[in-house]
C-alpha cells in the first residue's frame, strides 16, 4: 500500500489510556486519508504477542499495527501490558489481562471525541497477545453476567449452571485472533 510506504502521513503517538479498571501506555496508529484528516471509520484494539515476557507495542509490531490501519481504514491502539519479567513499581499484582479491560474500555469511552472513529470495534492478539485477549473478553463477559442478577437468576439458583446467553462476548467487537 503507498499510505504504510509513507510514514509522513501516519500520526503515531504513545499515550497513557485510563478507564475504570486502571491505566496503561499504548501507540496508537491512526491512518492518513486523502484530505490529511486521521479520522476513520473504526478502532482495532491490539494485543502484541512475546510469551508475556517481551515485546512492545511499537518496534515489535508496528509494521503490523500500520498495515492493519491501512487495510481496515481504523485507527490501531496496540496495548503495553504488563510484562512477567518487569515488576510494577507501584506493588500492584502482575495482571496483563486487566491491561487489555483498560484498553478496551478506553476505545469504547473515546472513540468518537478522542479518535474522530465510528464505533466499529475489531480486536486482534497475536500467540500470547490471543490468550491474553480471550481471557480479557471472558473476564469482561463474566463481570457483565454477575452484573445482570435478576430474578430469573434466583429462580434458576437451584440449577447447577448459570443461564445460557445468546452472545458469549461483547456483541459490540469483532476478533481476530492471530496465532502462530
Amino acid at each position: 500500500s503507498t499510505r504504510v510506504g509513507r510514514p509522513d502521513r501516519w500520526r503515531i503517538e504513545h499515550r497513557t489510556l485510563s478507564s475504570p479498571s486502571g491505566s496503561v501506555g499504548a501507540t496508537v496508529y491512526s491512518p492518513p486519508h486523502d484530505d490529511g484528516t486521521s479520522s476513520s471509520g473504526g478502532v482495532c484494539l491490539h494485543v502484541h504477542g512475546g510469551g508475556w515476557i517481551w515485546g512492545d507495542s511499537r518496534d515489535q509490531v508496528a509494521h503490523r499495527c500500520l498495515e492493519t490501519a491501512d487495510v481496515l481504514v481504523a485507527h490501531v491502539v496496540s496495548v503495553e501490558y504488563a510484562l512477567f519479567t518487569k515488576p510494577s513499581g507501584d506493588g500492584c499484582s502482575f495482571d496483563p489481562v486487566n491491561d487489555v479491560i483498560v484498553a478496551l474500555e478506553w476505545i469504547e469511552e473515546n472513540y468518537g471525541k478522542v479518535l474522530g472513529a465510528g464505533p466499529r470495534f475489531v480486536a486482534s492478539g497475536e500467540s500470547a497477545g490471543a490468550h491474553l485477549l480471550m481471557l480479557a473478553m471472558l473476564r469482561r463477559r463474566d463481570r457483565a453476567r454477575a452484573g445482570e442478577k435478576t430474578e430469573e437468576s434466583a429462580a434458576s439458583s437451584s440449577s447447577r449452571f448459570p443461564a445460557e446467553r445468546s452472545e458469549p462476548f461483547d456483541e459490540r467487537w469483532k476478533c481476530l485472533n492471530l496465532v502462530y
